[in-house]
């Protein structure tokens, strides 16, 4: 004699299952290679007059570029990139009553952000002037 009974727990283990599947990507994926120079953060940390240069190397890193100017002041140069990219996703849903398509324009976007920092030490190496520029594409 088989055991019949095992078919119908079978199709009842399936009917709950599928109740409970449900799959949904809706979430933007956010990928950043940020850098912590921002205008805030550049007047957070400097101060003509009072930071010196290893402050500034502990605030931003080595810079790209020293030269000097026709005064014979240091000139720091820092050159900066950052790349964010969003990405938004379709989602899937299916139940036993119901199956369907969610789609919530999905896309992509990805913008691009350079700043440039330029400071000018005196001889006590400490900050006589800086300029900050950003631009975001």
């Amino acid at each position: 004699m088989k055991m019949n009974y095992l078919r119908p727990a079978l199709g009842f283990l399936f009917i709950i299952s599928s109740l409970f599947i449900t799959s949904c990507r809706n979430n933007p994926d956010t990928v950043s290679n940020d850098t912590t120079m921002t205008q805030a953060n550049v007047v957070l940390n400097l101060k003509k007059g009072e930071t010196t240069q290893a402050d500034v190397l502990n605030a931003f890193g080595a810079p790209n570029i020293i030269t000097t100017d026709a005064a014979d002041n240091e000139v720091w140069s820092y050159q900066r990139n950052g790349m964010t990219t969003q990405t938004s996703g379709d989602g899937f849903y299916a139940t036993v009553i119901l199956a369907g398509y969610n789609s919530s324009g999905g896309g992509f976007s990805q913008s691009t952000r350079t700043a440039t920092l330029i400071i000018k030490f005196g001889t006590d190496k400490k900050v006589v002037d800086f300029k900050f520029m950003s631009t975001s594409f």
